[in-house]
């Protein structure tokens, strides 16, 4: 089974969302998700919104990719929460980054999980999202 590689970004053109694979030079990051008569389609990105698809998906069919927002129902005490999905280079994997009382918190996220998650937003466009969280 092979893993999709897929990454998303905001244009710099017109603010919205492009998906595919990204291409990096110098300082500048672009979505390329085809050709056009052998010459790649692609459009510049803002480099600060380049995310990662996890290769999951949430209870709604929705990719989740790095920088969504998700929400979901803890089972051991029934109370809905709302965390970002990061990836965590100590783990090397995607998890859901949950603000307790404590401090931060990296909850891995996998098939069962994503299943009974719903993607609400993202980081960039919905930032009150996880506000009080």
């Amino acid at each position: 089974m092979s893993r999709e590689i897929l990454f998303r970004g905001k244009r710099t053109d017109n603010g919205e969302w492009t998906h595919g694979y990204l291409f990096r030079i110098w300082e500048k990051a672009y979505i390329c998700w085809g050709t056009v008569n052998d010459i790649p389609d692609m459009k510049e990105v803002d480099p600060e919104t380049v995310c990662q698809y996890t290769g999951l998906i949430d209870k709604n069919g929705r990719k989740i990719f790095e920088g969504d927002v998700v929400r979901y129902t803890d089972e051991v005490i029934g109370e809905e929460k709302v965390d970002e999905v990061k990836y965590n280079e100590t783990h090397a994997a995607f998890c859901r980054l949950h603000k307790r009382e404590m401090g931060l918190q990296y909850l891995f996220i996998d098939e069962a999980i994503a299943d009974r998650c719903e993607v609400i937003g993202n980081i960039f466009d919905n930032p009150e999202l996880l506000t009080g969280n």
